[in-house]
């Protein structure tokens, strides 16, 4: 697979101070990538090595505008800081009755600390593999589709969106689509790469998937695995 990605850059597409986006899963990968790269060409230089969700991100940004992106659910770190100083507002509510058994005499914090930092992974997950979970619940559409005794989930997740200052990911994605399809296939896209390779990846979240397929309708999108 190194071989055929130092093949691929090789070819110059156009402008060769151009530079080369090969989207990784590891700072590991990026290494190891640059060591074959440089045995090939001699050197290795002006190639990024992003991770799928900076890439993804990137890809929203260039699409749809920095401004439009909330840097509290891009993030999970900042979006744990968030649940923690939204949560205690709603624990006296009958749904969250185990969350509150859970941080109840938790004097110095900790407990409360964990359970948001958790929470906040576990929405970060939502947004990339259950989009339509957190949208429906957005709508208000909770339904059955709460996990099974997590009636409190939605309602935090609709108070945390409130408070946001731009989009997360889930509703990005949205955005982003339906740009691209009133785009002319082929069109340059400003702030992109002329390409971008996917390199080692074994599997990503679907919303990434989209992107990488709405793309590659406007600029070659290479998958080595």
């Amino acid at each position: 697979l190194a071989h055929a990605l130092a093949s691929l850059l090789d070819e110059a597409p156009g402008d060769p101070l151009v530079r080369e986006h090969v989207v990784v899963q590891g700072r590991g990968m990026a290494l190891w990538l640059m060591l074959e790269l440089s045995r090939r060409h001699g050197i290795s230089a002006n190639t990024e090595f992003p991770f799928p969700r900076r890439f993804i991100e990137h890809a929203f940004s260039a699409v749809l505008g920095a401004e439009a992106i909330a840097p509290e659910a891009t993030a999970p770190e900042l979006l744990r800081w968030l649940v923690l100083s939204e949560l205690p507002s709603h624990l006296e509510r009958p749904e969250f009755e185990k969350l509150r058994r859970y941080v109840t005499d938790d004097a110095d914090g900790d407990r409360t600390f964990q359970l948001a930092q958790q929470i906040a992974r576990v929405f970060d997950q939502y947004v990339t593999y259950r989009p339509e979970l957190v949208l429906a619940w957005e709508r208000e559409e909770d339904g059955d589709l709460e996990p099974r005794g997590q009636a409190w989930q939605p309602i935090l997740w609709r108070a945390l969106v409130g408070r946001l200052t731009g989009a997360h990911l889930a509703r990005l994605d949205r955005s982003f689509q339906r740009t691209l399809i009133e785009i002319k296939p082929g069109s340059t896209l400003s702030g992109l790469p002329p390409r971008v390779s996917v390199f080692g990846i074994s599997s990503l979240p679907p919303l990434y998937v989209r992107v990488f397929a709405a793309l590659a309708r406007h600029l070659p999108v290479h998958l080595y695995m």
